[in-house]
């Protein structure tokens, strides 16, 4: 599916809430079929001479913000936020600091170091990235080290594991039996639950775990509880069948406005500006192109007049020049030519 470059909070700076809903009558495709064609004539009219690819590229790679990503300073995101009239929206943020996400526990092997590089052109291996999905076989390069994918995951997936990151170990189980001397938080399982030695006070060995105070089931692992870590903690879970204990952080940080967020759009104005206007138009294009209002047709007249402007060198639209791979300095929509004769009387007979 086309991935937006704008959003609906651009068009709410030239058009109402009510104004834009009437546009789409509940079908947001229509939406994405303009943005494509606006989008289409932004290339058409740049790609020769400005890097409008990666213009584009930088604002339809921001996503909504993912507990399951972990991101690091000065990266951008969707953030939900409410409204005056309480209204739920998207804005774009920009992380101050790196923001943890949850790491779940996991007895499965997703990911194995590259020991065995016959074969490999290590020059042309992809870095990880996070929003990509990986599938058995991919190969990537993650600090100094690479590591080859075993088990498909990644964003599609719903399911992103970073290589060589693991916050938790597994916790020794032991099968209940009475009389046994248990320690403080033992770990035994017994008629297929899971149970931790949580007091000492008055224990009584002879009694099963579901029938004395003294033990206390482990529950299921969750995403939004925040577990407590480090030497000290024995805050256990069970995933998978199997009972962990973590050792480094795993819990996503909340997001705080000012703290490890702000709000910030890297994306170029002028783009966003002419590109909502554009696509504005087509909206009304498909709804009833007979009767576009004359303000959605003059500003339509006018982005596409600036356009051409800017492909013609007529105005600066504020984006990066494509480079000449010859001269390596900014791409021109002109050329010299030099048609002189070489000064040479041996070669050139109409030289005295």
């Amino acid at each position: 599916m086309y991935r937006r470059f704008l959003n609906d909070k651009d068009y709410l700076a030239i058009i109402t809430k009510d104004g834009l809903n009437q546009l789409l009558r509940e079908e947001h495709d229509r939406i994405l079929q303009a943005e494509e064609s606006a989008e289409q004539d932004m290339r058409e009219f740049l790609d020769q001479y400005y890097e409008i690819e990666k213009v584009l590229a930088q604002g339809k790679s921001i996503r909504e913000y993912s507990p399951m990503v972990t991101y690091p300073a000065d990266a951008y995101f969707y953030v939900k936020t409410e409204n005056s009239k309480g209204d739920i929206v998207l804005q774009i943020a920009r992380s101050l600091t790196s923001i943890n996400a949850y790491h779940k526990p996991t007895l499965k092997v997703y990911w194995e170091r590259v020991l065995n590089f016959d074969g490999i052109d290590t020059d042309k291996v992809m870095p990880y990235f996070q929003m990509r999905t990986y599938r058995p076989g991919d190969i990537v390069k993650y600090g100094t080290e690479f590591w080859r994918c075993v088990l498909c995951n990644g964003w599609d997936f719903n399911n992103i594991v970073i290589p060589g990151l693991n916050a938790w170990k597994e916790v020794p189980v032991r099968a209940w039996e009475p009389l046994f001397e248990w320690v403080l938080n033992d770990v035994c399982s017994y008629d297929g639950v899971f149970y931790a030695l949580i007091s000492e006070d008055g224990l009584d060995t002879s009694q099963t775990p579901d029938e004395s105070n003294c033990w206390g089931e482990i529950g299921e692992y969750t995403t939004d509880y925040e577990y407590s870590y480090g030497e000290d903690s024995h805050d256990y879970v069970v995933c998978e069948g199997t009972v962990f204990l973590p050792f480094i952080n795993p819990n996503a940080d909340k997001l705080e406005e000012n703290v490890n967020y702000v709000f910030d759009d890297p994306r170029n104005l002028n783009v966003v500006k002419h590109m909502t206007r554009i696509a504005i138009y087509y909206l009304h294009q498909t709804i009833s192109p007979t009767n576009i209002p004359q303000s959605r047709q003059y500003m339509y007249e006018e982005s596409k007049d600036w356009l051409y402007k800017a492909s013609k060198f007529k105005l600066n639209p504020q984006l990066p020049r494509k480079m000449d791979p010859v001269t390596k300095e900014p791409k021109v929509d002109w050329a010299l030519a030099d048609f002189s004769a070489p000064y040479d009387t041996d070669t050139n007979p109409w030289l005295m």
